[in-house]
């Protein structure tokens, strides 16, 4: 397999504006992505920083069953507010 290289993260992001559902229309899916149609990831900002995020989809077809998941979200590089890292399983936490 090729070596792949690095993509650089944008310069900023403004956390308020970028709350909200947004659609996916294309990814290289994770295991947990693999197989979903009409996949939605909801984002809310918490009080303490931190994100609160609904990752919502159907499995293996458009008509397949609802699936949920709710991650939470991490702002690791708070000077910009593009590294993200995210925990599925508590106490796991991502690398700060």
């Amino acid at each position: 397999m090729p070596a792949q290289s690095r993509l650089d993260t944008v310069r900023t992001v403004d956390l308020k504006r970028f709350m909200g559902d947004w659609y996916v229309i294309a990814s290289i899916p994770t295991f947990i992505e693999k197989e979903a149609y009409a996949a939605v990831e909801s984002y809310a900002l918490n009080a303490d920083g931190t994100v609160a995020t609904t990752f919502t989809f159907r499995k293996g077809a458009f008509d397949g069953p609802a699936k949920r998941y709710t991650p939470k979200g991490f702002v690791l590089d708070t000077a910009t507010n593009a590294t993200w890292g995210m925990r599925f399983i508590w106490p796991s936490r991502p690398n700060t």
